[in-house]
């Protein structure tokens, strides 16, 4: 069992940028994907900084933000941390996702409470291992649009958290489906 989990922000320095919206889904693999454990989350913020590349991709958060959905980023933890207890997680978790330890895991850290509610495995599932070609691909591992095409999964990412957080499990379940065949 692990969770997915993806976030969105207003740009790529945890330094200077926010957490947007918060997605993490649980997978046990005996589920179908609409039957999945989700937690989704807006993150709202009295200012708004970031840079304007994500801030235009995100335009349907800050959206969503202005019409008053979202909770504080110190709550964030707090009710996480709930939804995994609720479904029997309350000791480490493992966590898939898409570059999570050099990206997201950096992000949630700086929040509040989140390193003292939410204890994660050192270890993380990144589906670009499982589709790294190095004969094409070199020292870069892929991207997800990437994984998604050598799996045989259509569509695009959305750079919506749910959606990405998904898509994450769908690479992880296609690839050991097919190599326990």
């Amino acid at each position: 069992m692990y969770v997915s989990i993806d976030i969105e922000t207003t740009g790529l320095d945890p330094r200077t940028c926010q957490i947007l919206e918060f997605a993490a889904i649980i997978d046990d693999n005996s589920e179908s994907f609409g039957d999945l454990p989700v937690f989704h989350r807006y993150i709202k913020h009295d200012v708004v900084r970031g840079e304007y590349r994500a801030l235009i991709m995100n335009q349907r958060i800050l959206e969503a933000l202005a019409q008053g959905e979202g909770i504080a980023s110190w709550e964030l933890a707090r009710q996480f941390k709930a939804f995994l207890e609720l479904h029997n997680l309350d000791g480490k978790i493992i966590v898939a996702g898409k570059n999570y330890a050099g990206f997201d895991a950096h992000f949630l850290n700086d929040l509040s409470d989140w390193d003292e509610l939410i204890k994660t495995h050192h270890r993380v599932l990144d589906p670009a291992m499982l589709y790294w070609r190095p004969k094409y691909d070199g020292f870069m591992l892929p991207d997800t649009q990437t994984c998604m095409s050598r799996a045989g999964i259509s569509g695009k990412v959305l750079h919506m958290a749910s959606s990405d957080a998904l898509v994450i499990i769908k690479l992880l379940r296609k690839y050991y489906d097919s190599r326990n065949q």
